[in-house]
């Protein structure tokens, strides 16, 4: 196994709790410093097709433990996965621990499943939990 040079840094929480912001403040303070590498939750090719699919409720959990691992898989394909063998700092909006905590409270039995799956992913150096109450997640989202 390649040593890693990168430091990888995971932001978690649900909806609307500020990940994206928190990534895009970290990005702007530590890049006149040391490169900085970014990559968000279900914006890759794959990651359009699940966000279209989820709004359209096609998906069961066990197709959404895959399908969000395959654009996990697709954002380190993208160069995310290059990044965490520079030195840089790596900041991902969502990981694994996203994936544990939405699938399993969808059906807790799937737990083990999920965290088999993402067993493959590398682990972060940091795990940042923002933490907010639904309340507040729900406020601060889109209006339908």
């Amino acid at each position: 196994m390649t040593q890693r040079l990168g430091f990888f840094v995971a932001l978690e929480g649900i909806d609307n709790v500020g990940k994206t912001s928190l990534l895009e403040s970290l990005s702007v303070e530590f890049s006149p410093r040391l490169p900085v590498v970014t990559t968000r939750e279900l914006t890759t090719p794959v990651g359009i097709l699940v966000r279209e699919g989820l709004a359209r409720s096609d998906f069961g959990s066990i197709g959404k433990v895959l399908l969000f691992a395959a654009d996990r898989q697709a954002r380190l394909d993208s160069g995310f996965g290059a990044s965490l063998q520079t030195r840089s700092l790596c900041i991902a909006d969502r990981w694994t621990l996203s994936a544990a905590a939405y699938r399993s409270a969808e059906n807790p039995g799937l737990l083990d499943y999920v965290l088999k799956v993402n067993s493959v992913f590398p682990k972060p150096d940091l795990t940042i939990l923002l933490d907010a109450t639904a309340e507040l997640s729900i406020a601060r989202g889109k209006p339908i």
